[in-house]
């Protein structure tokens, strides 16, 4: 079953991308990691949390990309990384703007679910 998500993506093709995002199953809710290249797809990071505030942080070098977030008011938590080579346009094809973040949510089923986003802020140094 395809459950409602709501998060961040680094994203170049629906083939190639990163998704770090909130989901609800009957178990309760997650931060997951999910990283795309082609054929493959990994779930790099799942974690158990409780209801609240979401805090979404993707930081960004030339080697990696690191995922984090933080429930409430609590610490920012360390996810996973993952390698910027993946979301190139030299690996991935022929593509036009390289890669984009965003934000998404995404279901295949009705549901009254809600997704709310309060902030969105891209630092560059």
């Amino acid at each position: 079953m395809i459950l409602p998500e709501s998060g961040l993506t680094l994203y170049l093709t629906s083939d190639f991308m990163y998704r770090i995002f909130k989901v609800r199953d009957e178990d309760g809710n997650y931060i997951v990691v999910e990283k795309r290249a082609d054929d493959f797809v990994q779930t790099a990071y799942r974690e158990k949390i409780t209801d609240g505030i979401i805090h979404i942080n993707i930081k960004a070098d030339k080697q990696k990309y690191e995922f984090s977030y933080a429930v409430g008011d609590g610490d920012m938590e360390y996810a996973c990384k993952a390698s910027t080579r993946f979301l190139t346009c030299e690996l991935a094809g022929k593509c036009f703007t390289g890669a984009l973040i965003g934000i998404y949510t995404h279901s295949l089923i009705a549901t009254k679910a809600e997704a709310k986003y309060y902030i969105f802020k891209q630092h560059c140094n």
